[in-house]
């Protein structure tokens, strides 16, 4: 086929650009640029590029584009498709338009994925413990910000997320690079705790003079329990860790070092706690740092922080009740090197605890994304910030998705755990979402302050009224740091022994932790079956 290739559509033969080859077993990239002539529809998925395996009949991947891209960073914009092929196999590219106009193609190719390298002579490994929790696999946001810091400091680290190794491969990259630090991300799942305990007494054995450190939710709120749980951690980083790590890792003395929970003579010593970075200070995440990449998506972070007082929510007691934006130069310079490294397939994560906070930050913040030809799911989406040109401008930059923490349908429950909106709020913004084609994740929980049985049945209505196309309701966990986890403690609610309702459910957690008098055990276990016979938790 020639080098140039123009797609119309309609056309009187099959419209598409076909390319032809076998290939080895191998990571393996389908690459061509393009420039879009004319496309007057509203079809957000212009461009669709294919993968078939010839010989199986099969196809192994598949990409679309969002219909409007502004600003190219080139005359032409480049699209990547990466697949993987186990043995020899005879392929097919396929490029074609799925609404009327005119795109021109240039140099469609298939090439080795060749990945970046990882960092030389590394002084940590960092593990996210991810396993059997998400069939999701992303960069982890709070690992790759310590090691995009560090790397500015000349110190190279390593990290995997579980998910994508089982511990021998642990084991074996502990034998073949001389790790002076282990650390874990550890949240207050009793899997992971349980999980990590087991490895790192394992490690132990084979290797008596690694640290052990811990970072993540149950290292800030609840250090010294954690060190309790887990005999053989070494320390604690709370709070952000990136300078805290680069002070562990230039082997400052720890009793100088803020914002670390470690042991000395047998006893817990807390350090005064760590100042948050500045804006300006926010780094880019780091992501050549991983083995296994294997991405099921893209992850990046805008902003640390929340103002709001949801009495539930750690978000606020690990970065603050001030919202730090991070440069929208920034944003772009980590969008432009997914968009020039990776599979531009996948979706790519906003994890901001806040993210549509400031209206205008906001629209600036899509003309950023508008520019590169992906398809966006923000999380951390406040409903009652929503209006008409956000929801609008979100939709044109190639959001596709988005998660919104309702929480309650009865607002007396709401108010009670000071999530600062009300229901008609929240279906304001479910209006301007659906509006413009955005699918909505409903965000709910069972077990709130102001939870009662029928407050929870008119949640179940709620979620059934508007079918929202996906959807999570988990029973609230009392998280150490928290206001709900003082109440829970003051009142003595805790139960002895947390009691799990189901188990295999995929979209929630059905563990209750506590009980209050207005919401007993009884009334909880019903919830969830309730919440399970409506369909909404899924096995």
């Amino acid at each position: 086929m020639s080098k140039d290739y123009t797609l119309e559509y309609p056309s009187a033969e099959d419209g598409a650009c076909h390319l032809h080859c076998s290939l080895q077993a191998g990571d393996h990239r389908f690459r061509f640029h393009f420039q879009i002539l004319s496309n007057d529809s509203d079809n957000r998925d212009f461009i669709q590029a294919d993968v078939l395996n010839l010989d199986d009949d099969v196809k192994l991947a598949m990409g679309s584009l969002p219909r409007k891209i502004d600003n190219p960073i080139s005359p032409y914009k480049t699209f990547h498709v990466d697949f993987k092929l186990k043995k020899p196999t005879k392929i097919e590219g396929r490029i074609y338009l799925t609404g009327p106009g005119r795109v021109e193609i240039n140099g469609p190719v298939i090439v080795p994925k060749v990945l970046p390298s990882l960092p030389t002579s590394p002084v940590a490994l960092f593990v996210n413990p991810d396993r059997n929790l998400s069939s999701e696999r992303v960069v982890h946001q709070g690992i790759s910000s310590i090691a995009s810091h560090l790397e500015k400091v000349g110190i190279g680290i390593h990290a995997l997320n579980t998910s994508q190794c089982n511990d021998e491969f642990i084991l074996e990259q502990l034998r073949i690079h001389p790790y002076r630090y282990l650390g874990f991300f550890i949240t207050s799942d009793d899997t992971i705790l349980n999980y990590v305990k087991t490895l790192v007494s394992r490690i132990k054995q084979i290797q008596p003079d690694i640290i052990f450190l811990a970072g993540g939710p149950h290292a800030t709120l609840g250090a010294e329990e954690l060190l309790n749980t887990i005999p053989d951690m070494n320390l604690c980083v709370r709070g952000e860790g990136e300078q805290t790590c680069e002070a562990l890792f230039t082997e400052q003395p720890l009793e100088i070092i803020i914002g670390i929970t470690y042991r000395k003579n047998g006893q817990v010593v807390n350090n005064p706690d760590r100042p948050l970075l500045s804006e300006d200070n926010l780094p880019a995440a780091a992501r050549h740092i991983y083995f296994n990449p294997g991405w099921t998506a893209h992850s990046i972070s805008t902003s640390r922080g929340c103002p709001h007082n949801c009495q539930f929510c750690i978000g606020h007691e690990i970065f603050g009740r001030t919202i730090r934006f991070k440069p929208l130069e920034l944003i772009d310079q980590e969008l432009r090197w997914i968009y020039e490294h990776e599979d531009h397939t996948k979706v790519v994560s906003i994890n901001d605890d806040m993210f549509n906070m400031n209206h205008r930050r906001t629209l600036q913040l899509m003309e950023i994304l508008r520019q590169f030809p992906f398809h966006y799911f923000p999380r951390g989406v406040r409903a009652d910030r929503l209006d008409d040109e956000t929801a609008r401008s979100m939709s044109e930059a190639g959001v596709i998705g988005t998660s919104i923490g309702i929480e309650s349908a009865d607002n007396g429950a709401l108010k009670t755990m000071c999530k600062g909106e009300t229901i008609e709020d929240i279906e304001r913004g479910i209006d301007h979402l659906r509006k413009y084609g955005i699918a909505i994740v409903a965000m709910f929980m069972i077990g709130n302050l102001g939870d009662t049985l029928d407050t929870i049945k008119k949640t179940i209505g709620f979620a059934l009224k508007h079918q929202f196309e996906g959807l999570n309701m988990s029973c609230t966990i009392p998280f150490p740091g928290t206001v709900l986890r003082d109440h829970v403690i003051k009142h003595d609610l805790l139960l002895e022994t947390p009691h799990v309702v189901a188990t295999g459910v995929v979209n929630g957690n059905t563990t209750i932790y506590f009980e209050t008098p207005e919401f007993p055990l009884a009334d909880r276990i019903r919830a969830v079956e309730l919440a399970i016979e409506a369909g909404l938790l899924q096995k």
